[in-house]
């Protein structure tokens, strides 16, 4: 394979001070970064004390960059009228009852603890900051710049959309956008797919519960039999064919190129732990 035309340097960023947040404050009802992209939490007041509106409600007035698809929000966890930031500013903010203003930066607090679950709280994980740098099959990351460097304009896009910095290490699995099923990465190897995602497990439930399948982000026991002629509304966990074969894993794109062939809808199922799916 020959070297690309051009290249990213591998400089480290300065060592920063960051401070320490207040004790007391748990994920995610705090943010890890400053952007704070990850910040799936329920505070739905301004740092001026005004509340929050709908997102819904004045979406279609507001121009780039304050304009966020009111479906990128829907799929990162509830929006409701809480304070996000889908990358376009640069903390968590809302939407206000002033059609001057229309909208104000939200007092997101730091988290006491600086290290990010190794866990997803949505179906689409775009929240995850964790430092998970294999596939789904096993593969190893590639550095996200060093994949940068052959595709023009995929550093700019997922900059944007990412709460922690791209540095010259910095292979983690990460979702940029939420119209994928979840983290993943570009591979580094030469036998394998060109990507693929990552098994990011969902965060456990508060009763700490196993929970093989999720419906709408929710634990259920569901039917181990098939309610209609297709099985279209079958979710349950039988993973063998009929001749005996197993199943592919539904996020894998190794052995079978699927991602690209199967046009599955992921809005009504999502699946956790490690389970061949």
């Amino acid at each position: 394979m020959s070297p690309p035309a051009w290249e990213y340097c591998d400089v480290n960023f300065c060592e920063r001070q960051v401070d320490d947040g207040v004790q007391g404050h748990v994920y995610p009802e705090c943010r890890v970064s400053e952007k704070g992209i990850e910040y799936v939490g329920t505070k739905n007041e301004t740092k001026n004390g005004k509340p929050c509106r709908q997102w819904d409600d004045l979406l279609h007035e507001l121009t780039y960059p304050y304009f966020v698809s009111f479906h990128l929000l829907t799929r990162a966890i509830s929006p409701e009228n809480y304070c996000r930031n889908t990358g376009q500013l640069e903390r968590p903010w809302c939407l206000i009852p002033d059609h001057e203003t229309m909208w104000e930066y939200c007092d997101i607090p730091v988290c006491d603890d600086p290290n990010p679950p190794e866990c997803k709280l949505s179906p689409s994980g775009v929240e995850y900051l964790g430092k998970m740098n294999v596939t789904i099959t096993g593969y190893p990351c590639k550095p996200w710049l060093e994949t940068c460097a052959n595709k023009p304009g995929l550093c700019e896009q997922f900059g944007l959309r990412l709460s922690d910095e791209l540095f010259g290490n910095h292979r983690f699995c990460r979702n940029p956008t939420t119209t994928l099923h979840g983290p993943l990465c570009y591979i580094d190897s030469d036998d394998g797919p060109e990507w693929e995602y990552c098994e990011v497990p969902f965060c456990p439930p508060a009763d700490g519960k196993q929970c093989d399948i999720r419906v709408d982000g929710l634990c259920v026991s569901p039917q181990e039999c098939k309610v209609d002629k297709k099985w279209e509304k079958y979710i349950g966990t039988k993973n063998v064919t009929r001749n005996g074969f197993q199943c592919q894993r539904w996020l894998s794109n190794f052995p079978n190129n699927q991602l690209n062939a199967i046009n599955y809808d992921d809005s009504d199922y999502y699946y956790s732990g490690r389970h061949e799916w």
